[in-house]
């Protein structure tokens, strides 16, 4: 009886079938802005309690060449 029920379990899993996937790959592609908006030169002014000024001058040309200016000496008038 034993050897039974181990033989029906052993059919019954090579009677299964594996199931779809049904998830399937999906690739989604942006163009890709080849003259973006974020380029350019910025500037920003920052002061604090003791009106101790700070000057950002941020020169963007692309994602791999950025340039950042900090001056801290400065004091609002």
């Amino acid at each position: 009886m034993k050897n039974l029920i181990i033989l029906l379990a052993f059919l019954s899993l090579l009677s299964c079938k594996k199931e779809k996937d049904s998830i399937s790959n999906q690739t989604i592609l942006k163009n890709i802005n080849l003259n973006p908006d974020w380029k350019g030169i910025y500037h920003f002014e920052a002061t604090n309690r003791d009106n101790a000024k700070t000057v950002y001058d941020i020169n963007i040309n692309s994602l791999n060449d950025i340039l950042i200016n900090i001056n801290e000496g400065g004091y609002q008038k």
